[in-house]
């Protein structure tokens, strides 16, 4: 499993050699004088981290006020030196902070996405960005894009072999980015609806179908850090973290629920998807010859999401463009490794398997139209709608 361990605290780099001035170091000194009274006069020594009740954790609230004392300090300082401000999505809110329509793009131009590409350096901090203008891009297809502060995505068509697939590849800036929406946002709901119906109401700029786990009762489901489903004999599951990171537990490995409760604060998991199988673990393909769900070997449109850095991340889905449009399960695992996953895992398929990227399909679905379904993934800017 990669090290999310890196150091994401804002660098604080001059813009000149030359020592601060006084002024710079008074209303520093000022803002930090106003940080510490807020938290000595708002925040109660009593308050509890978890709410055992309901099984609800809540962020430390001194790490909540750090990104806003980071931000006033940036924007309080912004003539003197760079401070990268810092944004998280309250974990609690049921909807994202709206994109800004005006950071959308489309293009046939490779080129125009590697500007953007080269534009969001600081986000990618170093890493490597798998789209590249040497790709085997669709005929006349175009390529999506979306860039903030906050979240870098790139939206795809590639010809893979004699099949066409259709790639996300995005990089955020906080694990809070990476949500999952239930319809109805509730566990059980008996409401189903089109992916792109879900990302648009919670304001996702790019979102892949879940694991549709209202269609079968095995699994383990974990919702808001809630253990709602536990039958993990069978199934693989996918948890994701609030660090933003992908933890695979294979099935029959939970024992009980009282242990997978203990394993979810422990992990600090926000939610899970139960499909699979697991497709690439700590770098490897993960070879599976029978699983209960999903045909893994008929040829079936597939869908899937992996990681491939720090809040750097892949989703993929097989397209309709061509006659030749499924895949084994085997298949999916070598497309997730060959471009650059460390964890990748399988999706529901079939008519299912759905890319949503500014609100509509990015991918032609099978049978030629969105189905109905119980979640989706997805990915969301972090930049209050205030600040737009």
């Amino acid at each position: 499993m990669l090290d999310d361990a890196k150091n994401e605290n804002s660098i604080i780099v001059p813009r000149s050699r030359e020592p601060l001035s006084f002024l710079l170091f008074t209303v520093y000194l000022l803002i930090l004088i106003i940080s510490a009274l807020w938290i000595l006069f708002t925040i109660h020594p009593a308050i509890p981290e978890r709410v055992i009740e309901n099984k609800t954790t809540y962020t430390d609230l001194t790490q909540r006020l750090e990104p806003a004392a980071n931000n006033l300090k940036s924007d309080a300082l912004s003539d003197i030196v760079y401070i990268r401000k810092q944004y998280k999505i309250p974990e609690e809110s049921s909807t994202a902070p709206k994109p800004d329509q005006a950071k959308f793009g489309e293009t046939y131009d490779p080129a125009v996405v590697q500007a953007v590409i080269d534009e969001a350096a600081d986000l990618l901090e170093g890493q490597h960005f798998v789209w590249n203008q040497e790709r085997s891009f669709f005929q006349n297809s175009p390529i999506g894009y979306y860039s903030d502060e906050t979240i870098l995505s790139v939206v795809w068509k590639e010809k893979v072999g004699n099949r066409v697939c259709t790639f996300a590849e995005v990089k955020v800036a906080d694990g809070s980015q990476l949500r999952r929406a239930l319809a109805g946002d509730s566990y059980s709901s008996s409401i189903q609806l089109k992916a792109s119906d879900m990302a648009r109401a919670v304001n996702a700029v790019v979102a892949i179908n879940g694991d549709f786990y209202a269609f079968r009762q095995a699994g383990v489901v974990v919702y808001k850090r809630n253990l709602y489903r536990f039958s993990p004999s069978s199934l693989d599951t996918c948890f994701f973290t609030a660090s933003g990171d992908m933890i695979f537990s294979h099935a029959g490995e939970l024992k009980s629920a009282e242990a997978t409760e203990q394993f979810i604060a422990d992990n600090d998991i926000i939610f899970s998807t139960s499909f699979g199988p697991i497709l690439v673990e700590n770098g490897e393909i993960y070879h599976t010859s029978f699983y209960p769900v999903g045909e893994i070997s008929s040829i079936f449109a597939r869908s899937a999401i992996g990681k491939i850095d720090n809040l750097h991340y892949l989703m993929m889905v097989t397209s309709t463009e061509t006659d030749s449009s499924g895949m084994h399960a085997s298949d999916a695992a070598k497309i997730m490794y060959d471009n650059g996953c460390y964890m990748a895992y399988e999706l529901d398929g079939g008519q299912t398997a759905v890319i949503v990227f500014n609100g509509l399909p990015a991918n032609k679905i099978v049978y030629g139209a969105e189905r109905t379904m119980s979640d989706i993934l997805y990915f969301a800017s972090a930049i209050p709608d205030a600040e737009e």
